[in-house]
């Protein structure tokens, strides 16, 4: 199916889609008075919310030979195709796991078990030191990348999954019911360049009014220490034994529990919201199908939603982080509270010119100094010393807003509070950025064992025409491709980015990984592709076609449209200011570049530099 079915949240081809509709505590199935068909998808919804790929759902009002059947949704399902959707590569690359159902052990239903059994034995009975640990995450025992390394865990999706699990009360996931039993859950990886499982909320029906009050109880049950059994929360349990683990899973609380988080009150209910909208003319229709006119009606449904957004929502942040405090997951220690003009800073992504004055305050204490680095990196070191690169900044200190990012924590002796960060957003102007090579028709792979078609070549590439180190964070391609760039990113003077459609097929060809991977494919005829930053300005936007006045020699041939002209005032849709690529394949990476960044921040750069793709 060639469909943008979730909008521009997805990708816009689909081999396998799932359609589903509700069992617990439906109207159709158990008569019950609690439905909503909310509760599922918000936890999926919140997954996504968090940061993370996540299963995505659209609602239906189904007919099936005339008869009306009532509400359904799609869901994306996670196994090998949604990964190479997602993630590149093809569904064949992908180990996946799955829970089968209650009380069955979970299956591999692509790939093999190879890596899951791996990460099962080298957590089983591990003493939880950072060797270990670190290596687990590929890196080295300092915490460097290790370029030998194999991650087995990608920490910061196993973290919010679990995070989304105990905020929702869904016990009907992970180790459910009380740790009874495996159920409800997919994970993957790639194995042939594992960058760690990642997990998937799914199935939670039994979750918020529905499922426990307190979900952070640990799964005690002996079956867990057996390979079939395993899941994410016992993975969670047996990493929470390495002190770095928890420092990280408490940086994760606050950042989505606080300062317009996830999780945050107001958030969870504009995300609920967002579909209660979407079901509210719909329920009459369904109470019709099979509900009556007392517990199963368009009112009962109204007084759950009510209930949800009006008392369940408000008060869930503070009751499950006062759970994580008991189970030694977050520390009663606060970070500093950060002002600007005396106004608390409620966000953690803030729009701030260079010299804009911040207090940090250590006001939610009794105790404790303050720590702070302006140069992105951590003020609490690996193992729990004071970084050397960190501020003393006492019980309040001023700073001037430098850099991409302000991280600051409370440190009382030997105990840290979560790390608090802003991320500064700033207007891009549109002369500093521009996009600067599009390869959009190239040709397939057809001989050898990684073949991809050539959609799967095609990459797009963005350069910094300033003098100046442009931040990132925030800025997204809207149109044409989609792809948000990630917190922290930055670009240089004259440096370059490549966007990827499959970052393997694009390895294969090119020799060195791009930056990331986009989702929705440049059209072969010509499209508008938009770049937009933090604020939602236009930073750059070109409308390319595949007919003269554009150069015709790059449709279908392997060579790629290049801008032969960057002054940034020079017209992006003039097409005299693109040329055809004088190489084969395009030259990603190469064309302008005037020097190279080995330092390692950039991953591209380094990798474009190993490749021996920059010029001068």
């Amino acid at each position: 199916m060639k469909y943008p079915l979730f909008g521009n949240e997805g990708v816009d081809e689909f081999d396998k889609i799932d359609l589903r509709t509700s069992q617990n505590h439906s109207w159709a199935f158990e008569n019950s008075r609690r439905n909503t068909f909310l509760r599922d998808i918000f936890c999926r919804d919140l997954q996504g919310k968090s940061g993370h790929h996540f299963t995505k759902s659209r609602y239906y009002h189904i007919y099936m030979n005339g008869m009306y059947w009532g509400i359904f949704m799609t869901q994306e399902r996670a196994e090998g195709r949604f990964g190479a959707s997602y993630f590149g590569g093809k569904p064949e690359d992908y180990d996946v796991i799955k829970a089968m159902g209650w009380m069955k052990p979970t299956e591999v239903t692509d790939g093999t078990l190879d890596l899951y059994r791996e990460l099962f034995e080298r957590t089983l009975d591990w003493s939880g030191d950072n060797k270990d640990y670190f290596a687990l995450l590929g890196l080295k025992p300092d915490g460097s990348r290790d370029p030998y390394g194999k991650t087995l865990v990608d920490a910061d999706n196993l973290i919010d999954y679990m995070l989304g699990i105990f905020y929702t009360g869904s016990n009907d996931e992970a180790a459910a019911w009380g740790g009874r039993s495996t159920n409800n859950f997919f994970c993957m990886i790639d194995h042939d360049n594992p960058a760690g499982f990642k997990f998937f909320r799914h199935d939670a029906e039994h979750s918020m009014d529905a499922g426990w009050e307190d979900r952070t109880a640990p799964a005690n049950d002996k079956k867990f220490r057996e390979l079939p059994w395993f899941n994410g929360q016992t993975l969670h349990e047996r990493l929470s034994k390495n002190e770095e683990y928890r420092m990280r899973f408490a940086d994760h609380v606050y950042r989505h529990f606080y300062n317009g988080g996830s999780m945050t009150p107001g958030n969870s209910i504009e995300l609920m919201s967002t579909r209660v909208n979407e079901l509210q003319a719909a329920i009459p229709a369904e109470a019709a199908r099979w509900g009556n006119t007392t517990s199963q009606s368009p009112e009962m449904w109204q007084r759950n939603v009510d209930y949800l957004l009006r008392r369940w929502l408000p008060t869930r942040r503070d009751k499950v982080a006062q759970q994580l405090r008991n189970r030694g997951l977050y520390p009663d220690l606060a970070p500093p509270v950060m002002r600007s003009n005396g106004a608390v800073i409620a966000q953690r992504k803030w729009g701030a010119a260079p010299g804009t004055m911040i207090t940090l305050e250590n006001s939610d204490n009794e105790r404790g100094t303050i720590f702070y680095t302006t140069d992105g990196t951590d003020p609490r070191a690996i193992g729990g010393d004071i970084s050397g690169d960190a501020i003393d900044g006492g019980d309040k200190e001023t700073v001037v807003v430098s850099g991409t990012v302000m991280k600051a924590r409370v440190k009382d002796g030997s105990n840290w509070s979560p790390l608090r960060e802003i991320l500064y957003i700033q207007n891009i102007g549109k002369s500093s950025l521009k996009i600067s090579e599009i390869h959009y028709h190239t040709y397939g792979n057809d001989s050898g064992p990684d073949t991809f078609d050539a959609g799967e070549y095609e990459f797009l590439e963005i350069r910094n025409c300033s003098n100046k180190t442009i931040h990132l964070t925030g800025a997204a391609f809207t149109k044409g491709i989609h792809y948000a760039f990630p917190d922290n990113a930055t670009i240089g003077p004259g440096r370059h980015i490549v966007l990827s459609a499959n970052p393997k097929a694009f390895r294969e060809r090119y020799g060195f990984q791009p930056f990331g991977k986009y989702f929705r494919g440049l059209d072969n005829s010509g499209e508008t592709v938009v770049l937009r930053d933090a604020l939602g300005n236009v930073v750059d936007a070109v409308t390319y076609d595949d007919k003269d006045p554009w150069p015709e020699t790059v449709d279908g041939t392997g060579k790629s449209l290049t801008r032969k002209n960057l002054d940034g005032n020079a017209d992006s849709n003039d097409p005299g200011n693109w040329n055809a690529s004088r190489e084969q394949d395009g030259t990603p990476g190469g064309e302008y570049v005037s020097e190279v960044d080995t330092s390692g921040d950039d991953e591209t750069a380094s990798a474009n530099a190993a490749a021996g793709r920059v010029k001068n």
